[in-house]
């Protein structure tokens, strides 16, 4: 008696049993497609086969967002040393 199991049948083919799958399987497109969609980009164009990257533009100057963030850092502790030394009560 012949086994159902590929494992152990020592005539399986892999390639016989993709081509019968294959033979099987529907002709159709998919089935998304339709009159409406007909002119849409297929799934199969490579990424690169349509517009191009956006041009690369640096910020203006990025010392100055630094800078920015110190000064007003220093400008909020030197307001609070201001408000803390003319109440003694506050925290």
């Amino acid at each position: 008696m012949k086994s159902n199991d590929p494992g152990l049948d020592e005539t399986f083919d892999p390639d016989e049993l993709d081509e019968a799958v294959n033979d099987r399987a529907p002709k159709s497109e998919a089935p998304e497609i339709d009159a409406r969609t007909s002119n849409v980009t297929t799934w199969d164009d490579p990424p690169a086969s349509h517009g191009g990257s956006a041009p690369k533009i640096p910020p203006d100057d990025e010392a100055t967002i630094g800078a920015d963030l110190v000064d007003e850092g220093l400008d909020v502790a030197d307001s609070e040393q201001r408000v803390a030394a003319a109440d003694p009560d506050s925290e």
